[in-house]
């Protein structure tokens, strides 16, 4: 693991591992710091922390405060602070987090929304159609100050 996540999982005393040789399958929830080494499938894996190790196989979708990915994950991920994508990270899955840290090197497959996680959609959507509006008009002059050269 890199100094990032040594540090997250630094004085950690409650930590649940699913060990390199483990197949998990189920749901599993807790309020501390859950580390994947081998398999784990189910509908969804809540906690704190989530760690998936280099290695491991997972397929579920992910609800925690902090999440790092070195292994590989097929579903979605809802971190409320940060994900953050090790240069082994395979994610086939969609991404809500307000923070994403990426190594080179990493696969990932799907969408990504940077902000908070439970944030009102109708305001999301808003601020998108703003912005949208703001470039298409940006666009439009552009387009006729070239034409007009």
């Amino acid at each position: 693991m890199n100094w990032l996540v040594d540090k997250i999982n630094k004085n950690e005393s409650n930590e649940s591992v699913v060990g390199k040789e483990c197949i998990f399958e189920g749901t599993l929830e807790s309020a501390d710091t859950v580390i994947i080494q081998g398999c784990y499938i189910g509908s969804t894996l809540k906690a704190d922390k989530i760690v998936i190790d280099k290695g491991a196989q997972v397929r579920t979708n992910i609800f925690a405060n902090i999440f790092v990915l070195e292994g590989t994950l097929i579903g979605n991920v809802n971190a409320s602070s940060r994900v953050i994508l090790e240069p082994t990270a395979k994610l086939a899955g969609d991404i809500i987090s307000p923070e994403l840290i990426s190594s080179e090197g990493v696969f990932f497959e799907g969408n990504c929304r940077i902000s908070k996680v439970g944030e009102n959609n109708q305001e999301n959507e808003a601020i998108t159609k703003s912005i949208k509006a703001e470039f298409q008009a940006e666009l439009s002059n552009f387009t006729s100050s070239t034409s007009d050269s």
